[in-house]
């Protein structure tokens, strides 16, 4: 139930999940259960950063995460010019190359609640989560917009949450 925007090195995950009993209902007898969990994790850059960030629960220096890239127009053309993946950003240079000011280096957090329903092939599992403490990140190329370049903004995860799947989570 954890999601980070940012690609890495490592990634750290823990997930607890409390099996409740089956309570027994009317027509579907003992097949539904109910569960409570806390999932926790995230992705990072380099591997020792994780260690570093295992006691940090929010995103150090956010105000950061609000620099956007300027939008730059060919001013023969007057189209938009991406900024260039393999020149130097502003950040550090790391295993996994140039990186932004944004960091994403804290455990991320999520309690939920969940719901299985028990069938012969497995369980249908669904869940809902709260993230705790979610990422904001900035949005300099957005590929939905037919103009990928020219609506720089700030995104944000959300905390609200909804999975549907199917089989044993661990």
């Amino acid at each position: 139930m954890i999601h980070s925007p940012s690609p890495g090195a490592c990634a750290l995950i823990n997930s607890t999940e409390l099996r409740l009993p089956p309570p027994t209902l009317p027509w579907l007898g003992d097949t539904v259960s109910f569960v409570i969990f806390h999932d926790m994790g995230n992705v990072f850059t380099n591997a020792g950063d994780a260690w570093a960030s295992f006691l940090r629960f929010n995103q150090p220096n956010r105000d950061s995460c609000k620099t956007l890239s300027p939008a730059q127009v060919d001013p023969v053309t007057g189209k938009y010019i991406p900024p260039s993946p393999s020149g130097p950003t502003s950040g550090p240079v790391t295993s996994t190359g140039h990186q932004g000011i944004c960091s994403f280096n804290y455990f991320s957090h999520s309690p939920g609640i969940g719901l299985r329903y028990h069938t012969p092939v497995g369980p249908i599992r669904i869940d809902f989560s709260y993230n705790l403490n979610t990422p904001i990140y900035p949005v300099n190329i957005n590929y939905s917009l037919s103009n990928p370049y020219g609506s720089p903004h700030v995104g944000e995860a959300t905390h609200f949450n909804f999975f549907f799947s199917l089989g044993q989570s661990f």
